[in-house]
């Protein structure tokens, strides 16, 4: 009885739509008896389930219940367990190479391929070999950015190019070096076409990456010598 009422008053002390998920009561160390008091709340009305694990305290309006939004439904999956970051079209968008809007959301972090849907919102997980954290957010989105830069939606290759070169240039010193770091693993066109932007300011952080790499294979992506005066030396096209 004290658990269920633990776990009733948190939830009134929710918002209307906000999202409620079993990460709210870990602290509790019950899962089992959180588990069956959000069942029975669920019965009550006192909350709607959204998903798997996931709920929350609708509000009657003309337009229906009110849902949690999209940003509060990937903010929660980015908690879990099995931590990631938005990619794809979503990232770049709010990176400012493209403008188009998805229609699914793409996550890549330690998780196995498959698509969910949540409420409204249609999600596309990914494997990514980088495990992140909210401070390697931004760099992975980059380096996610450099390697589709042929094939984002939206822009062409040259104001893509452009953009990302504003973006790794405003990068402090430890962001340029942990993205050097965590560009181990990305392929080697990434690899190459950080190494040429980097290379002026940070050489010894660009020689890293020149040595991971096949001085036979060249890169095809399309960039003027205008805007990567350097680009032959590191091969690419």
């Amino acid at each position: 009885m004290i658990m269920s009422k633990e776990v009733s008053k948190r939830i009134k002390n929710k918002r209307p739509g906000e999202l409620i998920t079993y990460d709210e009561f870990k602290d509790l160390d019950n899962f089992s008896a959180v588990s069956s008091t959000l069942k029975r709340l669920q019965k009550t009305g006192m909350i709607q389930r959204l998903s798997k694990g996931m709920y929350f305290r609708p509000e009657k309006t003309k337009y229906g219940a009110l849902s949690p939004t999209d940003g509060e439904i990937l903010k929660a999956l980015l908690k879990t367990k099995s931590k990631g970051h938005v990619s794809g079209i979503t990232a770049f968008n709010a990176l400012g190479l493209t403008t188009q809007v998805p229609n699914v959301v793409v996550i890549a972090g330690d998780h196995s391929p498959r698509m969910r849907t949540i409420g409204q919102l249609k999600i596309k997980f990914k494997k990514s070999d980088v495990l992140t954290n909210l401070k390697n957010t931004k760099i992975l989105q980059l380096l996610d950015a450099m390697q589709s830069i042929k094939k984002i939606s939206g822009t062409n290759v040259t104001d893509a190019f452009v953009a990302l070169k504003q973006k790794i240039e405003s990068l402090t010193q430890d962001e340029t070096k942990r993205m050097v770091f965590l560009a181990q693993k990305s392929r080697p066109l990434t690899r190459a076409l950080l190494g040429a932007l980097i290379e002026e300011k940070y050489p010894k952080e660009s020689q890293k990456l020149a040595k991971t790499l096949n001085s036979l294979t060249t890169y095809q992506i399309g960039i003027s010598d205008e805007l990567l005066p350097n680009k032959k030396r590191w091969k690419i096209k």
